[in-house]
């Protein structure tokens, strides 16, 4: 069955790039084969025949074979900054995570703040929306997710803190540039009309946005919360202090068993410096020659 489907898939993205280039919907036909190509990566993402980056990089090899660009062409955006950027933000959220400064503020500030599921909503709110600001949302959504996993099977409501993870990560990603692909894309765009626009300007809209919509989103889940199946995990006191507990040790050892807080510290700083490069600072390295 799912050889049929994969074939299928196929056949079906090779039949809409040749409707797209053959019907005469547009005098230009190279915009025709470019749209065919686009519709073909659709299926084929959306069907999943191939893998999604082998689909993402026979992108550019179709666009050249197509006559679409010439081959410097179709690889001359693989050298963009904002590619960069874009992988950089991954490689710091994943030096955070490796070093458990995410697992292990989260896990540390619900300790303190009880087992009520509506302050661990709040908690996963405003803790992945801050992430999320510096790092882009979709790594950082799945590095908090298995320890949100773990903290929500112990409240009576675990669909609820999930929710906040998702929505506190798209509401953070608004807040910078750096915090979700598209930002990038309009952050670029936006420096080539107006070169006076800066980081800190996407800031001061930005940051207001994001903590709107996480008190909307918080407000929200509250009043779900009247119909949110419940699944509380058997041995979860009503006062969660032992869960809190348990939690903790599920989510990370105890400092010093496991974590090593030189390398955490690293991260942190690491993370730090590259917000402070974004935000303006003064350059670190002389120009080139």
């Amino acid at each position: 069955m799912f050889r049929l489907g994969q074939a299928g898939t196929l056949i079906l993205s090779a039949a809409l790039f040749g409707a797209a280039v053959a019907a005469p919907w547009h005098p230009d036909p190279t915009i025709r084969r470019a749209t065919g190509i686009v519709l073909a990566a659709l299926v084929l993402w959306i069907g999943e025949a191939a893998p999604l980056g082998v689909v993402a990089l026979g992108i550019p090899v179709a666009a050249t074979l197509s006559g679409v660009l010439t081959w410097t062409e179709a690889l001359s955006a693989w050298g963009d900054p904002i590619v960069f950027l874009f992988l950089g933000t991954f490689l710091l959220a994943r030096a955070l995570d490796k070093h458990g400064v995410f697992d292990r503020l989260i896990s540390l500030r619900h300790d303190r703040g009880g087992g009520d599921v509506g302050r661990l909503c709040l908690l996963v709110l405003a803790f992945s929306g801050a992430i999320s600001s510096v790092q882009n949302n979709t790594a950082v959504t799945a590095m908090l997710l298995p320890v949100v996993v773990t903290l929500a099977r112990k409240t009576s409501a675990p669909s609820l803190p999930l929710l906040a993870l998702s929505y506190g990560a798209t509401f953070g990603g608004m807040a910078a540039p750096v915090g979700t692909a598209p930002n990038f894309i309009g952050f670029a765009q936006i420096k080539q009309i107006a070169p006076q626009f800066s980081f800190l300007t996407w800031l001061t809209v930005g940051v207001p946005v994001w903590i709107g919509t996480t008190l909307i989103g918080w407000a929200v889940l509250r009043v779900a919360r009247r119909w949110a199946p419940s699944g509380a995990a058997e041995g979860a006191d009503e006062g969660g202090k032992a869960a809190s507990f348990e939690v903790r040790e599920e989510v990370h050892p105890p400092i010093g068993a496991g974590l090593d807080r030189r390398a955490g510290g690293d991260a942190g700083r690491g993370c730090a410096g590259a917000l402070r490069l974004w935000l303006g600072a003064p350059r670190v390295l002389p120009p080139a020659a």
